[in-house]
């Protein structure tokens, strides 16, 4: 255990070092297959727009098909980029095998780069609210999924030496949210797995070619359905738009961040919430 923990300190430190004197360029994402988990609204089309932008081939999948077709046809409309949607329940670990044998025969000699875990639910139910099976279902969702398309791809990643791991926590990992325990919850167990998948990468020596970024987005203007929960919180502050979010994530993909809060100055808010927990 001595070893292991020596070996990830001093792999941050030679990291942190090279950077301060060697600022690394931007790597090029450019002919990368990315995925994005509920990639038909929100967050995740804006991130697939960017992707795009950026010259990869994208898949979508998400739960709403109609929608998952028609932004796969926008980006197919405007960018030179190849592109599909596929209706995928994230949280059903078969169902993600399928849809990897599925991308092998849509996308001959490719195999996914990027896998953006972006798909969630926000759920406003308190500890003795909802029915058992709607807590479940955000657990399977927001975190077991994380598991199984990780799982799933990161093998080919592993095979070709080139891979980025993406995983959308929230900033109620690091300051909870009242009557959201569920979904808070999800959020801590998201950041917890990225650290652990980054420790496990360094411990097999794939971390100098496969990267992680684990995200960590307040409040963000999405669907209509998502704002109307937002407005009935308490203390919610000013929201970002999807795509400054995206354009964050695809930079930090860009120059392999392992972790992001946005906005910048809420880091500051958790910050000062871990000092009032110290406090006496």
């Amino acid at each position: 255990m001595l070893i292991f923990s020596t070996k990830i300190i001093f792999i941050a430190i030679k990291e942190t070092i090279l950077n301060l004197i060697i600022p690394k360029k931007p790597k090029d994402i450019r002919g990368q297959l990315a995925l994005i988990t509920g990639g038909a609204n929100g967050l995740g089309r804006a991130t697939a727009i960017k992707l795009a932008m950026e010259g990869c081939d994208i898949v979508i999948i998400d739960i709403n098909e109609n929608e998952a077709i028609k932004t796969a046809q926008e980006i197919r409309d405007v960018f030179d980029v190849k592109v599909k949607a596929y209706k995928v329940d994230v949280s059903n670990f078969e169902a993600i095998q399928t849809l990897k044998d599925d991308i092998d025969v849509d996308f001959p000699g490719q195999s996914v780069d990027i896998l953006i875990n972006n798909a969630g639910i926000l759920s406003k139910i308190s500890l003795c609210e909802g029915q058992y099976q709607q807590i479940q279902k955000v657990i399977d969702v927001n975190l077991t999924a994380h598991f199984w398309t990780t799982r799933t791809f990161l093998s080919q990643m592993i095979e070709k030496k080139r891979g980025h791991i993406v995983g959308i926590s929230s900033m109620s990992a690091k300051v909870t949210l009242p009557c959201a325990i569920s979904y808070c919850s999800t959020k801590y167990g998201v950041d917890g797995f990225y650290s652990a998948l980054y420790d496990e990468l360094c411990v097999d020596e794939h971390d100098e070619y496969i990267k992680t970024t684990c995200i960590f987005p307040s409040f963000i203007n999405t669907r209509e359905e998502l704002t109307k929960i937002l407005d009935q919180m308490k203390g919610v502050g000013p929201r970002m738009s999807a795509s400054y979010v995206a354009s964050q994530i695809v930079n930090a993909i860009k120059n392999n961040k392992k972790s992001l809060i946005l906005p910048f100055h809420a880091r500051f808010l958790y910050l000062a919430r871990r000092r009032l927990k110290k406090s006496p």
